[in-house]
């Protein structure tokens, strides 16, 4: 009796699957997807769209370096005007980056070996230490801008 009720009770739980609240049976839907990769026709390839789009230039501001290099006149202007030597072209063709420093600034090594600290946004050159009331090393104490060259000179 008991597999009698179980099987009764499966053949019932079919039917209703298939229904629906308003006693209706539900359409069927189509096949479950496969996994089969379909056929591309390549016959009539098409050429890619292309969309214009606006580009917006960015400039880099100047590197220390550089910004170093083109101090080379203003020395020379600044030496010849006051009458003191003029600085050798070679320190300011030989300068190299030494480090980039987390406040924007650079030390540098000009031609010679001498260290200077670069502030291209606030368009100084510094003593090695940063610190304007130090000692600018020579050459540049007495042959460069001091408005631009700013330490003590000795």
């Amino acid at each position: 009796m008991r597999l009698r009720v179980v099987l009764v009770g499966l053949v019932a739980a079919t039917a209703l699957v298939g229904c629906t609240s308003s006693g209706e049976t539900p359409q069927a839907t189509g096949a479950p997807p496969t996994t089969a990769p379909v056929a591309q026709d390549t016959t009539t390839a098409t050429a890619p769209t292309t969309v214009a789009t606006a580009t917006t230039a960015v400039t880099a501001a100047p590197d220390a370096v550089a910004f170093f290099k083109a101090q080379e006149p203003a020395c020379r202007a600044e030496a010849e005007r006051v009458g003191n030597p003029v600085v050798d072209p070679a320190r300011f063709a030989g300068a190299k980056l030494v480090q980039q420093n987390a406040d924007g600034t650079a030390l540098i090594e000009d031609g010679e070996g001498t260290q200077l600290i670069v502030d291209v946004s606030g368009g100084k050159v510094l003593p090695s230490s940063g610190n304007p009331e130090d000692f600018m090393p020579d050459p540049y104490g007495f042959g460069c801008p001091p408005e631009v060259f700013v330490g003590t000179v000795a």
